[in-house]
Order: C-alpha cells, then sequence, then structure tokens
C-alpha cells in the first residue's frame, strides 16, 4: 500500500544516506586505483584479497553495530527521524542495513573481478541475481515491506555467491577473513 511504499521510501533514504558516508564508498576513488596498480605490479591475488578484506572490515565496523542498534531502539529512532509519521521502523532498518552489508561485500567483489579483468563475472552474477526478482510478489504478501527487502537481500546474495563461483572456477577462489570480520 502506499503508506508501506511511503516507510520504505523514508528508510531507504537514511540507509543511502548511510551507504554514501561508509569508507569504501568515500574512498572508492582512491582504493580501486591503488588495487588495480598493486595487482599489475605483482599479480599477488592473496594481496588483492586482503585489501578487500580491509574493505570490508572497515563498512561492516560500522553497519553491524548500527543493525543491532536499529533492532534494539530503531523504532525510537525512526519515529523521531520521520517527525512520528513510521513508528515502527527498527526492524526494516536493520533489515536495510543487513542489504547494505550485503551491498559492500557486491562492492568488494565487483573491485576485484575489475582488478583481476573478469569483468563477465559481474554481467552473469547480475543476470542470476534477478532468479530472486519473481518472489518479490509472494514475499511481499507474506511479509510486507520487510519481506520486499528479504527479496533485495536474496538477490544480493545470489549476485554475491554467482561471482564467487565463477572466480572459483576460473581457479582464484576469493576468500573472505571470516576470523577477522568475527
Amino acid at each position: 500500500g502506499a503508506a508501506g511504499t511511503a516507510a520504505l521510501g523514508f528508510a531507504q533514504s537514511l540507509t543511502d544516506m548511510v551507504r554514501n558516508y561508509l569508507p569504501a564508498q568515500l574512498l572508492l576513488g582512491w582504493v580501486r586505483p591503488l588495487m588495480v596498480s598493486r595487482y599489475v605490479e605483482n599479480g599477488d591475488y592473496a594481496q588483492l584479497q586482503r585489501y578487500a578484506n580491509l574493505i570490508l572490515k572497515a563498512n561492516l565496523m560500522s553497519l553491524l553495530p548500527a543493525a543491532v542498534l536499529m533492532l534494539v531502539c530503531g523504532d525510537t529512532l525512526g519515529h523521531w527521524l520521520s517527525g512520528g509519521r513510521y513508528p515502527q521502523m527498527g526492524s526494516l532498518l536493520a533489515t536495510l542495513l543487513c542489504l547494505l552489508m550485503l551491498q559492500t561485500a557486491h562492492l568488494v567483489l565487483s573491485l576485484v573481478t575489475l582488478t583481476i579483468e573478469r569483468a563477465q563475472a559481474n554481467v552473469r552474477a547480475t543476470l542470476c541475481a534477478c532468479l530472486a526478482l519473481p518472489l518479490l510478489p509472494l514475499l511481499a504478501q507474506l511479509a510486507g515491506i520487510s519481506g520486499v527487502v528479504l527479496t533485495l537481500c536474496l538477490s544480493e546474495l545470489l549476485w554475491c555467491g554467482t561471482v564467487l563461483l565463477l572466480l572459483r572456477r576460473d581457479g582464484l577462489a576469493f576468500h573472505f577473513d571470516w576470523y577477522g570480520l568475527g
């Protein structure tokens, strides 16, 4: 409905504002040339992975606490920021921040694929990510606005998974530093 769409638009605008100030977004113009020059200089894929994991950690360091904050007091914050129009925004904002975490992984993997000149992986992954879109009406019916965001999360998971599989197939498996992320 109109109220749900307005709430989603409001929450998405807040999330976009957060994304614009994430370290990876702010430093993208500096990080990408650095990654390309380092990779071209020595062809060290492991070093490229370390840079990518560093970028991912820098973003998640602020997104994880923000998502937890939204789960705990997001309703109050959403009510305050929206001037009382959207009193129950906590779970939606937390879900959108989880989507933003997946988009950060998308950005990092995209930087890697472009650096190693495997841009076709991005195109194939985008086509695979579209497979989640038919679920949108069903999840929207079942879970409302959160179902829409969950569909977007599933789409991002498909994108990232496809890129990881294509890199592995080419013998360039990307490994996330799960211990460091933890």
